[in-house]
């Protein structure tokens, strides 16, 4: 295999708590042909002591005010002379060892960008989630069907059709991406975890419906660039579900931080005791895939540390027997005889109906005994508006 030479970018400030993760993952690679470029924003903690902890292994670092994130990132991308560029943001890590797939990649294939799947990490609530880039590079005519941590690119691509264009605050990586892809550029799916992206939980909701409704105007520009084959009527069905999951995320949002301010908390953990769990009943969440994490992230928020969560249940059997930040995954046979001790909650998405007739055929009751995940929010939801009108 050629020994392309492999730019890495690491942009950051104030990062004292991660970065060092973010280092190692690049130094620790079995692949040594790297350049490590770090772009420092100016930090005032301790994350140039850890830089120069490891400046011995880092071709090239510089600690200076910039222009924001993506400014810092085009500085990293002029620096660079790989022939590979990739970047990955200072609270992110790449997987072990992954380097040698990726430019073996290259080298066996003519592409120009090349892009997997994530670990999605939620440390506050120690687990991760598996997150998989669309197979189907034409997503991304209508939204960010990438995950910019798993994504390489040529350098000359970058001298082609050129770097982040700054004004765009947040979706600048769905922008750049969208315009290699507008030029034809050739994009390669890698199915494997490339790398980790840290989360920071309910806190980072309000920037995701922003970079949600900015991506639906990136992609609103690009069509207006061609009318004559914007096929319309589809991607204004695609641009629909945008703003309606856009608006989901805002709702979120608004009842969480309006919740806590206002000390409603008690209050509605108070009414779910008394007309769903009984006082003694502890919740079961139905499906422990992606919505089932989401579910338990948003109940833990809610309840902090006296949630009276069970257990996950799920019917893929090679999820049973695992653990979701301790929490077991149990076959779904083990909730017929504990009606009267348990409420489940139905996260999946995709199979809820089927769900809805294991419980029925259990002779599980909905609302007594059961809702689904988006039917609970809801609820909470009302009970929070009753408590606004009535105090």
């Amino acid at each position: 295999m050629k020994n392309l030479k492999v730019s890495i970018i690491t942009v950051c400030y104030n990062s004292a708590k991660t970065i060092e993760q973010t280092i190692l993952s690049v130094i620790n690679q079995s692949y040594t042909n790297i350049e490590y470029i770090i772009i420092d924003g100016g930090s005032t903690d301790e994350t140039i002591s850890i830089i120069r902890k490891y400046e011995k292994k880092i071709s090239y670092w510089v600690s200076e005010a910039d222009q924001g994130i993506y400014d810092a990132m085009n500085k990293g991308i002029h620096i660079a002379t790989g022939e590979i560029i990739g970047i990955i943001n200072s609270d992110d890590w790449y997987s072990d060892n992954i380097f040698d797939l990726v430019v073996k990649k290259f080298y066996n294939n003519n592409i120009d960008v090349l892009y997997g799947n994530i670990f999605a990490v939620f440390r506050e609530y120690n687990f991760y989630k598996k997150c998989e880039s669309s197979s189907s590079i034409e997503a991304l005519n209508w939204f960010m069907a990438l995950y910019h941590p798993s994504v390489f690119i040529r350098k000359n691509v970058y001298e082609k059709y050129g770097t982040f264009n700054c004004k765009y605050r947040i979706t600048a990586d769905y922008e750049l991406l969208l315009r290699l892809y507008k030029n034809h550029c050739n994009f390669c799916y890698l199915n494997e975890e490339i790398a980790n992206f840290g989360m920071g939980g309910i806190s980072n909701l309000g920037r995701c419906w922003r970079t949600v409704i900015e991506e639906r105007n990136v992609s609103l520009e690009y069509l207006k660039k061609n009318p004559a084959n914007r096929k319309m009527l589809v991607y204004a069905e695609k641009l629909k579900h945008h703003n309606d999951l856009a608006r989901k995320v805002m709702r979120d949002v608004f009842f969480k931080k309006r919740i806590k301010k206002n000390g409603f908390v008690k209050n509605i953990i108070q009414y779910l005791d008394r007309f769903i769990l009984k006082s003694h009943r502890e919740i079961v969440i139905f499906g422990a895939g992606e919505n089932g994490n989401d579910c338990y992230i948003w109940l833990r928020d809610l309840y902090d540390d006296a949630m009276p969560l069970r257990c996950f249940i799920d019917n893929d059997k090679d999820k049973v027997n695992k653990l979701i930040d301790g929490y077991e995954i149990k076959n779904t046979d083990i909730i017929s005889t504990e009606q009267n001790s348990i409420f489940v909650i139905i996260a999946s998405e995709k199979h809820f109906m089927s769900m809805e007739k294991q419980l029925l055929k259990m002779n599980f009751i909905k609302g007594k005994d059961w809702l689904r995940f988006d039917e609970l929010r809801l609820y909470v939801y009302q009970i929070y508006l009753d408590l606004t009108i009535t105090r």
